[in-house]
């Protein structure tokens, strides 16, 4: 039987779009913890690629692990709704915002009623570029060599279907709108 549980605030976008920097505020401003995909899965896939996947491309290694680094992220943030703790989280989840039923499938995966407040951040190209080449992390090596071909393969449509959700084009608009503050501690939305 699936219990209602906490209220999940996703953020997602592409490499460098802000999110780790918008859940850390949200986590301060509202005193709810914050899953980042990047501090929950790169240190253990730095320590597989450094030992078994060294001269693969890091991009390709990273489609290979791709599902089973999404499931470790949802098991934290499940174990968190079920609880009833309302949790942010942030990861690019390009591949999953495609999917309608995207967060219906996750609701059943885990036997959990929650509801989603969906914060995409859509910042502008030259904003994504300058971050990921100021932060120098492996993971964006190959994405900043061949950033043309990269950014012309994303995918901005987004069809999954939260209760809630916010497209932010500057990548601040979350630090304003009430509909976060509302969202967290309002029984009706």
């Amino acid at each position: 039987m699936k219990q209602d549980s906490g209220r999940l605030i996703l953020i997602s976008g592409l490499p460098g779009s802000g999110k780790t920097t918008c859940g850390r505020w949200l986590s301060d401003k509202y005193k709810i913890p914050y899953v980042d995909y990047d501090g929950v899965i790169q240190p253990f896939m730095t320590e597989v690629y450094d030992r078994f996947y060294q001269g693969r491309a890091y991009d390709e290694f990273c489609a290979i692990w791709r599902e089973c680094c999404y499931e470790t992220f949802w098991n934290v943030i499940a174990e968190n709704l079920r609880a009833g703790i309302n949790i942010a989280a942030s990861a690019p989840l390009s591949q999953e915002m495609r999917q309608p039923d995207f967060f219906a499938g996750i609701k059943s995966k885990y036997d959990i009623e929650f509801m989603v407040l969906s914060l995409i951040l859509q910042v502008p190209e030259k904003v994504l570029y300058s971050r990921i080449v100021s932060r120098q992390a492996k993971r964006d090596e190959q994405k900043v060599r061949q950033w043309d071909d990269y950014y012309r393969q994303q995918e901005h449509t987004i069809l999954w279907q939260p209760e809630y959700q916010i497209i932010c084009h500057t990548g601040e608009e979350y630090r304003t709108d009430e509909s976060v503050r509302t969202f967290l501690y309002d029984e009706e939305v």
